[in-house]
């Protein structure tokens, strides 16, 4: 299923001026515009966000930023993440959409991606 889906990448918990910059930033490199995961989808599932832009019903709190890349090789996300943590500040929250992922709800996602950050603050990482 995701060796199907568009190669993009989705933003979640961007201001205004950090989305504006980002958007120009991706437009002068001729890189789609990333698209935006809304608060509101924290109940859908991944995949139907991706695939149908559906609208959830459960609004998520969260402070953090995330990048999410779907469909980008490896290469692909490091130049991304490169350029990105020249633009948006604080430093995002940065993952990859895999398989499994896909069938999780945002607020899922959300959580597994928060307490990994967590454990690894804690580590010192």
């Amino acid at each position: 299923m995701l060796k199907d889906l568009k190669a993009r990448v989705y933003i979640y918990g961007l201001d205004a001026a950090d989305m504006e910059r980002l958007s120009r930033r991706f437009t002068e490199l001729s890189i789609p515009a990333p698209l935006e995961i809304t608060p509101s989808q924290a109940d859908v599932v991944l995949q139907d966000i991706i695939l149908q832009g559906k609208e959830g019903t459960e609004e998520l709190r969260s402070d953090e930023k995330l990048v999410l890349f779907c469909g980008i090789s490896e290469k692909g996300v490091g130049a991304l993440m490169s350029l990105i943590r020249g633009i948006i500040s604080p430093k995002p929250i940065f993952a990859m959409i895999t398989e499994h992922s896909l069938g999780w709800t945002f607020r899922e996602l959300m959580r597994h991606l928060t307490a990994e950050k967590d454990a690894l603050s804690d580590q010192g990482g």
